[in-house]
């Protein structure tokens, strides 16, 4: 299963927000998707955020949580 979510898709998130006049920004971090949440929600029309993670922190983390 986690091949499947890691499998590069070559898909340009940017590109596709653009072929349906979505507003588009990125999110790297807490701080990046507060600005860009808080951008999305003072602007009219539909926002998309695209969140780019650490999928080995992620998994680590979600071990943790449902761990401990």
């Amino acid at each position: 299963m986690r091949s499947n979510w890691l499998t590069p898709t070559n898909l340009n998130i940017q590109q596709a927000a653009a072929l349906f006049n979505l507003n588009y920004q990125t999110a790297t971090c807490l701080q990046t998707f507060i600005t860009a949440l808080d951008i999305a929600l003072n602007n009219s029309g539909t926002q998309l955020i695209e969140i780019i993670v650490d999928a080995n922190l992620s998994v680590a983390q979600h071990k943790n949580y449902w761990h401990t």
